[in-house]
């Protein structure tokens, strides 16, 4: 019980695959022992700043493996107007 969770996390990129590789990657050594989270930015340059991109982000997480899914920065879901998407993050 040394550890409650585990996060991986997308800061500076916006490749797809990255996400579908590292999060099944991360999935696999974590292995169901605890929940494993992918922390996605939508904050930093180059990072999952469009609604439809970050729902797809999301989206290949939770199939690659996370069971649950953080947005870095609040902030800057406020200023991109992206509350309808985490809407719809939350269906996944």
């Amino acid at each position: 019980n040394l550890i409650d969770e585990f996060y991986i996390w997308f800061r500076t990129t916006k490749d797809l695959n990255e996400v579908e590789r590292q999060t099944k990657h991360a999935a696999e050594i974590v292995n169901g022992r605890v929940p494993l989270i992918a922390e996605i930015s939508c904050y930093h340059p180059g990072s999952f700043q469009e609604p439809d991109i970050l729902l797809e982000a999301a989206t290949v997480a939770r199939s690659s493996g996370a069971d649950a899914i953080g947005l870095y920065r609040t902030h800057a879901v406020e200023q991109l107007n992206l509350w309808p998407v985490v809407e719809k993050i939350r269906e996944i």
